[in-house]
């Protein structure tokens, strides 16, 4: 969290340093966020910016939902379009608020990435939600599932395929891992990694279905960035 140069009386100061601490409740998980190490912006992100233009003022701060476009920026009001890819939430807020500095007293931001498309996974198959997901570092593959709404009856849980980088491939007995509650017999889900759960019996029907779904993300993914080029 940055904040401009202070001044004024007493009384001001305490105003400030009161909204200072308001925005803090409000940004949430932001420390939880950076607890880990905070990885840089990059485009498909999403996030929400909090902006006072005035650390002073009792007015709400202005929120911005803002997604990193292809070439690497967000649209901030009265500066038009910012770098964001390649820069920290941290640094990125301390851009910010020397560039609002130009043009205002005393700015107050604060960034929180809601969506990090670099640390996606992707869910495929006999399962409840299909669809692509921020992955946690940690995270493990029966907690993946779980977390995502769970599996389909009929979903062979034996034979879950984990399609990771370009050549390896992985075949987990997740129904194992419920029945023995083994911690070690699990393994962690990493980004980029496509989790295809079965139909059981259905070995050449799952090929046909996994093609189309990864077919059908390809072109939603391809009508996302012409969307943000434009």
């Amino acid at each position: 969290m940055h904040c401009g140069r202070l001044s004024g009386s007493m009384a001001r100061g305490d105003l400030g340093w009161m909204l200072f601490l308001a925005l803090l409740l409000t940004a949430g998980n932001l420390a939880a966020q950076t607890a880990g190490g905070e990885m840089p912006v990059s485009p498909g992100d999403k996030m929400t910016i909090l902006y006072y233009e005035d650390t002073f003022s009792s007015t709400e701060p202005q929120t911005v939902e803002a997604v990193v476009d292809q070439q690497g920026k967000i649209f901030m009001p009265l500066l038009g379009e910012v770098d964001a890819a390649g820069k920290t939430p941290a640094q990125l807020e301390k851009d910010l608020v020397q560039d609002y500095s130009k043009f205002v007293e005393h700015p107050l931001v604060s960034v929180r990435l809601d969506f990090q498309q670099s640390r996606v996974a992707y869910l495929l198959g006999a399962v409840i939600k299909q669809g692509a997901y921020q992955v946690d570092k940690g995270t493990t593959l029966s907690r993946f599932l779980s977390e995502h709404g769970g599996v389909l009856s009929g979903a062979d849980l034996s034979a879950v395929r984990i399609m990771r980088g370009e050549n390896e491939r992985l075949v987990i007995d997740v129904a194992h891992i419920y029945a023995s509650s083994d911690p070690k017999e699990d393994i962690p889900v990493i980004a980029g990694d496509r989790i295809f759960v079965p139909v059981r019996g259905n070995t050449s029907l799952d090929r046909v279905a996994r093609a189309i779904q990864i077919l059908t993300m390809i072109l939603q993914a391809a009508i996302f960035v012409v969307v943000l080029s434009k």
